[in-house]
């Protein structure tokens, strides 16, 4: 698939999650995802994460606040995503909750457009500045790798 074709199958896949409940540690589309399991099952919709690769591990919603181990970031790179300078369309924006990134989300058109899943709301469009996500540093990922 080209550049063009695997960001349009993340964005859509995205898209197809609106609306899903948060749910911790769920990652069933229409009945409940976190924000990790949320880029996971995306990742599997779109057909960009190998289904081989295993999701990500129980976590507490208060890991990112009080440990410094970087869970999300390993997560991703166990998908195959590196580091970018600045996220295009279908990448990933890891937000440093606390003393690690605990919070992750899918690139619309940053700044202005996300996707990700936060308590209660679910799965919802968002901006990567709002309410309390201004005030979080940020890392932004791609599993885009060209062959």
């Amino acid at each position: 698939m080209n550049e063009l074709e695997f960001r349009k199958a993340i964005i859509d896949e995205a898209l197809s999650w609106v609306g899903t409940p948060y749910l911790h540690c769920a990652c069933i589309k229409g009945v409940g995802a976190n924000c990790a399991m949320f880029i996971y099952g995306v990742g599997i919709g779109s057909g960009v994460i190998s289904r081989d690769i295993p999701p990500p591990r129980w976590y507490t919603p208060q890991l990112a606040m009080h440990s410094k181990e970087e869970r999300l970031i390993e997560y991703l790179k166990a998908y195959g995503a590196v580091e970018v300078d600045e996220p295009q369309p279908g990448d990933i924006i890891l937000f440093k909750t606390g003393k690690s990134h605990g919070h992750a989300a899918i690139c619309i058109d940053y700044p202005g457009k996300i996707i990700h899943s936060l308590p209660p709301a679910g799965v919802q469009m968002g901006d990567a500045f709002e309410g309390r996500l201004e005030r979080f540093s940020r890392r932004f990922f791609t599993l885009y790798r060209e062959d």
